[in-house]
């Protein structure tokens, strides 16, 4: 669901996954069964209906001995949840519209030669300065939508 979903989009090589759920009364069921793969819930860090998985590491998820995966961000969300037609609707938007996609990809690459290569920064400044932008797009892509229905 991330920039790794969105063709000709510049993105780190780092999967954001969205694990989706019918009903929130599996979620106990689906934590444990992560953590049986290498998964340590992280709970949802302030956003409702997303729950956080990070990998104890790069060997997770354990199907296999000691395979090395992709690093990746997993998420675990519920079928009606915001959050992930949020993410959805993003993803979208970047897909159909080639001037939203330069535009975030230049905000991305103007922000990464910021913070020379630390991760946990990047994250920091790309949520503060990237929500003006991800509004504008998603209530721009909603409503050309319902125009188009």
């Amino acid at each position: 669901i991330g920039s790794t979903a969105v063709p000709h989009l510049e993105a780190k090589p780092i999967l954001d996954i969205d694990l989706v759920i019918q009903d929130e009364d599996v979620l106990p069921q689906v934590i444990a069964g992560l953590q049986t793969l290498g998964y340590v819930h992280q709970g949802d860090q302030g956003i409702p209906q997303r729950e956080v998985f990070k990998r104890l590491d790069s060997t997770v998820p354990h199907v296999s001995s000691q395979r090395q995966w992709m690093p990746h961000h997993l998420y675990v969300c519920p079928a009606q949840s915001e959050e992930l037609r949020r993410h959805i609707a993003f993803r979208d938007a970047l897909r159909a519209r080639t001037d939203w996609r330069q535009e975030y990809e230049k905000i991305k690459q103007d922000i990464a030669a910021r913070v020379d290569g630390d991760r946990k920064t990047y994250a920091w400044i790309k949520e503060t300065e990237c929500r003006v932008f991800v509004q504008r797009v998603l209530r721009a892509f909603v409503q050309r939508v319902l125009d188009d229905v």
